[in-house]
């Protein structure tokens, strides 16, 4: 999250507390589940920017901010989230096996692909580690020198697996909002642009996923100092080596839900695609950590 944000956190946190739980957005093709805190239960519990469901949307794994991995389940009744279980934190490591300090440890992407392999981005510097596990010490994957000129807080916010064990990342980017995104692939060990996306209004990229009709999800935030934030999710069919039709599958209102920085979209037991967020409260009591959840209508 930009520094900038800490200036309207007191309007914010008020913000918060009159609009969680809004059922409705702008735009929509996915229907409200609900919302549920996320469990203070120490200090490095906040700041959550990426996350990964099983596919049985009951067991995740998340990333914080400040280079921890969170493990744990959720207890569901009626397919509603009731309960956030947090079952283990764990340092994420360097490829010495060290834990990941300041100011390296800003973990943002978080990717899981289906053999387990887990893959985080980071911003300043810029940059994609490998693990094996969350005990494991990291493998680094070497990044093209432009993505070491990407600004410190912009750089490598969303991160993606593709059904065919690609990696997939862009970056935050900056305020030139009518400059496209660029999207990198990493595919046979080597990074490649695949393509670009249209910025569409004052959007910015935060997360991205495969879903499990192949298709790319891009998370995007906006933020207004007296409103607070506002998420988009856009929708990517995939054509060759291109992106082709685009859709805007939901839009919440400003304040409706919390910073949305963590996207994982599965399928659940009837058929429905879900799309699971988690929001980065930046390490501030007075804003929201929380899961949120909707489901597609289409």
């Amino acid at each position: 999250m930009r520094s900038s944000f800490i200036v309207a956190i007191a309007v914010l946190a008020l913000v918060g507390l009159f609009s969680q739980g809004l059922a409705t957005g702008i735009t929509s093709k996915a229907r409200y589940v609900g919302s549920i805190l996320v469990p203070q239960t120490s200090p490095e519990n906040g700041g959550f920017s990426g996350l990964s469901l099983d596919t049985s949307g009951d067991k995740f794994l998340t990333i914080t901010d400040h280079g921890t991995f969170f493990s744990g389940h959720l207890l569901r009744e009626n397919n509603v989230i009731r309960k956030v279980v947090l079952e283990r934190s764990t340092p994420l490591l360097s490829t010495e096996g060290l834990p990941v300090l300041k100011p390296e440890n800003d973990s943002e992407g978080l990717s899981v692909r289906k053999d387990g392999q887990i893959f985080v981005s980071f911003e300043g510097p810029a940059r994609v580690l490998s693990y094996r596990n969350t005990l494991s010490k990291a493998v680094d994957i070497p990044v093209p020198p432009s993505f070491m000129k990407l600004p410190k807080n912009g750089a490598l916010e969303a991160l993606a697996v593709a059904p065919n064990g690609a990696l997939f990342t862009l970056a935050e980017g900056v305020s030139k909002h009518t400059n496209p995104h660029s999207v990198f692939r990493y595919f046979n060990g080597e990074w490649k642009l695949f393509d670009t996306i249209e910025r569409r209004g004052k959007y910015l990229p935060v997360d991205a996923e495969f879903g499990p009709d192949g298709k790319f999800y891009l998370l995007e935030r906006n933020f207004s100092v007296l409103a607070g934030f506002q998420s988009r999710v856009r929708r990517f069919d995939i054509v060759g080596n291109d992106f082709g039709q685009e859709d805007v599958i939901l839009e919440s209102t400003f304040g409706q839900h919390g910073n949305l920085e963590g996207l994982s979209v599965w399928r659940d037991a009837l058929g429905n695609t879900r799309l699971t967020m988690i929001a980065d409260n930046n390490f501030k009591f007075f804003l929201r950590s929380e899961i949120v959840e909707y489901s597609l209508t289409e």
